[in-house]
Order: C-alpha cells, then structure tokens, then sequence
C-alpha cells in the first residue's frame, strides 16, 4: 500500500475496542495489556517504517494509545464525540490536556461524529475552531462531513475557514518545528506563558495556539457577542482593525464568518500571501508577513521550511530558517531578514509583504536597504509591484514589499 501511494494510516478501534476479558497475551490477561495495547501498536508501525521506509515520515491517525506514543507519530482523536454544542465545548479542555501531557497533535472529528441533527451553525463554528487546532479534518457519521455537501452559505463560510488554514501553513509548520525540537505544544491554555493575572486562571473555553494568538471559538448557538479575557499587554483583533490593553476582559461582537482571534503586540505571524488546495503545492517562495507592533524593544522569529516528507531532517540539518527581526525605536522602525541553511528544493528567492499593524501614521519614508521605496496611495493600486509601500489610515497598517534574494541580512527601514 505505500508503495502505491498510501501517506498516512489510520489506526481505528485500537484500544482494542473489543477486549474480551478472559483473552491472554504473552504478557498477561486482557486487564494487564489493555491500556497499552494501542501504544506498542504504533510502535510496532514505526518500528516497521524505520526498517523498511526509512527515509519516509510516518502519520498514523490513532484515538488511542499511552504516555509516550508521540514518538511514534501517533496523531491522537478525541474518538467518536457528539455532533453538539455540548460536544465542542468538551474538545477544547481535552485538547489542552493532552497537549500539556506531550500529546501536541490531539484534535477532534470537526463537526462532530455521532449523533444530533444537520446544524449548519454547529458545523461551521466547529470548523472555525479547527483552524487553529493541531489537525484540521472534518469527519462524522451519516451527516455529510464534507463541506461540498452542505448549503451554498455553509461552504461558502467553510470556504473562508479553510482557506485561512492553509494561509497559515507557514506559522504552523513552525509551531510543529518548536514541538519537534522543544517540546512546546501547538495549543496551549490561557495561563501557559505566565502573562495571565488571577482572572487567566482556569479559563478553558480560550487558548492559545502558538505563543502569540489568542483564540476564543464560538461555542454556543446564536451567540451574539464573546467575553474574553486578554493577558498582559497589548492585543489586536487579527482578523480586524480594534486594538486591546491586556490583563483585562474585552467583550467582542461575533459575527458569522470568522471566530474572535487577538494577536499579541511584538510578535510575528507569517502567512502564505497566495492560495493553494494542497500542501504538495506549498512553499515559502511569497509571504506575507505580519508583525504587530507594542514590543518597545527587539523581536526575533525563526520560519521554519523543509520538504515536508523526509525523515531525517533535522537530524541531519536539511531545513531552512528565515530569520526576522523588528526594533521598535522611538523614531523609526529597524526590520532585518536573513537566510541560514538550505535542503534540495528549498526556496532561496522570497517574494515578501511586511504588513505592520498599529503604525499611527504614514511614515516620511522607508528603504529596503540602500533603495528608497516608492509610495503608493491606495491598496487597491498596490498593484504587483515588488519594491513599494503603502499606508492604510482605516486599519492604521503599513504594507511594504519587497524581494529577498536569499543572500546575507537585508533591512527595512521606517522612518516615522
């Protein structure tokens, strides 16, 4: 089957979901073996590709298992929840735990699995949440789980939740590279980094993903508007134009195509800046890169790049780093990029757009490197061009492009 083209395995009813008690294994009866059958299951799989497809990546999509099956590629599902809102709401603190557990992939069947009744709304708010979640995959029984078998208006808002997923293919693959190397989760509850007062404790219907996006999903019907308590600091609606004081409770309205997202102030967050439909397709050749100002001082963040099948990558450093770099000074603003490492295929030209969000005016000037970039007035005469900036008084952003030919550090100066 792999040699046909097989990618990925999924490792079903795996507990075993029968388990008669009186059957005997080599190490026991059924009770003494049961919790940790599924685990030297997948062990036996990665045991089995390290020897014969050792140069392949292993994805084995498992609802069960035990401390320490992520070293065996084990990609952990909820198992077959309900298709409710009561359903959902039991996701989010089962994701958090396991991730605190080591369990960084653990994610649900979005929409929901047994169950309920064909609840657009439901559908679409359990999508929204999934494209911040560790596994993007909707699944389910006897209610279609596929978007294109929904209503015009439900694909349309499915549409807009997966194309935003695959947009933020470049932050997530480095989120599964810090997980790979440091251990951190991809979510992480409210309170994880410390920058929580007393009211960040015990909140579960919140999280974050990565280290700078606060994500707070739509978990109730016809929910109108969303508290949502912000950490330290300053905060930005990502998908808007608002911006938040941290440390304090923010009531936010919702609305129907998108769930309420904050990005921290003096963080990073890539973005592919065209689309695709696959990650075969995916590549770091055009990004859009958006930086949200409040560090009041120096911000460094590492993209991380490889072919995406290889094992062996880091083992064997063929993978790429972007670098950036923001100072925030009092008079301009100090942006550098560079380059370190290669793998066969890799990108080294990289077509970019600096998005800077809460840039109060229209800076005097800015340059990518010796070159003093043109103005242009308006974003929808941006146009294609490579080498220009333009200013946006109603989302108080600037938005620079430029080219990185992948050679030494390169800078942006603003000047304000």
């Amino acid at each position: 089957h792999i040699n046909t083209g097989v990618a990925g395995w999924w490792g079903d009813l795996g507990e075993p979901e029968i388990h008669p008690s009186d059957v005997l294994h080599l190490w026991g009866k059924a009770e003494m073996v049961h919790n940790i059958y599924a685990h030297y299951w997948s062990k036996t799989l990665a045991d089995g590709y390290r020897t014969d497809f050792p140069k392949q990546r292993l994805f084995n999509l498992n609802r069960s298992g035990f401390a320490g099956s992520q070293r065996f590629s084990v990609f952990p599902w909820t198992g077959d929840v309900s298709r409710s809102w009561v359903g959902l709401q039991a996701q989010l603190p089962i994701m958090l735990s396991m991730s605190l557990s080591g369990m960084a992939y653990t994610h649900s069947d979005l929409g929901g699995f047994a169950g309920g009744v064909a609840d657009p709304e439901l559908y679409v708010r359990w999508l929204q949440m999934g494209v911040f979640s560790p596994i993007f995959r909707p699944h389910g029984s006897k209610i279609p789980s596929e978007p294109v078998m929904w209503d015009a208006h439900t694909q349309e808002l499915s549409m807009k939740a997966i194309r935003l997923r695959y947009s933020l293919l470049p932050y997530i693959y480095t989120l599964a590279w810090k997980n790979a190397t440091e251990g951190l989760p991809l979510v992480r509850p409210v309170w994880y980094d410390g920058t929580s007062g007393v009211d960040g404790l015990g909140i579960d219907d919140a999280f974050f993903f990565g280290a700078d996006l606060l994500v707070a999903p739509i978990m109730k019907a016809q929910q109108h508007t969303r508290r949502v308590y912000l950490p330290r600091g300053n905060w930005y609606e990502f998908r808007g134009t608002a911006k938040f004081v941290g440390d304090s409770w923010v009531e936010v309205p919702v609305v129907e195509d998108q769930i309420p997202v904050f990005a921290r102030g003096g963080s990073f967050v890539p973005m592919l800046n065209r689309q695709i439909q696959s990650t075969a397709t995916y590549d770091v050749s055009s990004l859009q890169l958006h930086y949200y100002l409040g560090s009041k001082g120096h911000v460094a963040y590492s993209l991380f790049d490889d072919d995406g099948v290889t094992e062996g990558t880091l083992k064997y450093r063929n993978y790429q780093l972007l670098n950036f770099e923001m100072d925030e000074l009092p008079n301009e603003l100090l942006f550098a990029m560079d380059r370190d490492g290669e793998f066969p295929g890799s990108t080294l030209v990289h077509e970019m757009e600096l998005v800077l969000h809460g840039v109060s005016s229209p800076p005097t000037e800015v340059r990518y490197g010796d070159k003093l970039l043109a103005k242009e007035p308006y974003l929808k005469r941006f146009g294609n061009a490579q080498h220009a900036w333009c200013y946006d008084e109603i989302s108080a952003s600037l938005f620079i492009r430029f080219v990185y030919l992948g050679v030494g550090k390169q800078t942006v100066r603003i000047v304000r």
